[in-house]
């Protein structure tokens, strides 16, 4: 049996009850791109779209493009990394298995596979069919409506590493 617990939806008093489970074997799946993510969740506020089952189309991404403030985007990163660390101080000890978000794409069997062996139940016998789509695939390029502006800004404040080649 597993649980699916997003760590903003939750007390650290609830955590802290689930952390106790005897057996617990823990999976962190986090998001390397910490822009996209960002850009993600202010079109989820604005949309009020959550998910994107396989069977929708998505609207039109002129539509879904956000405004980035740099300021916002900062302190969203340092948000996220004050959590996971957080976090990573709660699991330590336990046996834990990270997964990157954008590896997912590239190679799920081979994730897959990992996953398996961590908790034991092995590779899935068969595929199975996708009931989700990620939301914003586009290039942040277009997902972001003053995306010129905020590249400038974090190249010249040096947080160049907000900008992945293979998502521009």
């Amino acid at each position: 049996m597993g649980s699916k617990v997003i760590r903003d939806q939750v007390t650290e008093s609830e955590l802290k009850s689930l952390l106790l489970v005897p057996g617990l074997r823990v999976v962190v799946l986090r998001r390397g791109n910490v822009l996209r993510q960002f850009v993600s969740l202010k079109i989820a506020e604005k949309d009020k779209v959550w998910k994107q089952p396989a069977h929708t189309s998505r609207s039109e991404v002129r539509n879904r493009a956000v405004e980035i403030k740099l300021e916002e985007l900062l302190a969203y990163e340092e948000q996220q990394n004050r959590t996971y660390k957080e976090f990573e101080e709660l699991i330590s000890g336990m046996p834990v298995h990270h997964m990157a978000y954008e590896e997912l794409p590239t190679d799920l069997d081979a994730e897959l596979v990992k996953l398996g062996e961590f908790l034991g139940t092995g590779f899935p016998n068969k595929s199975l069919p996708l009931k989700f789509l990620q939301q914003n695939p586009e290039p942040l390029r277009e997902l972001i409506s003053n995306y010129e502006v905020l590249r400038s800004d974090l190249m010249s404040a040096g947080h160049e590493q907000f900008l992945w080649m293979r998502d521009t």
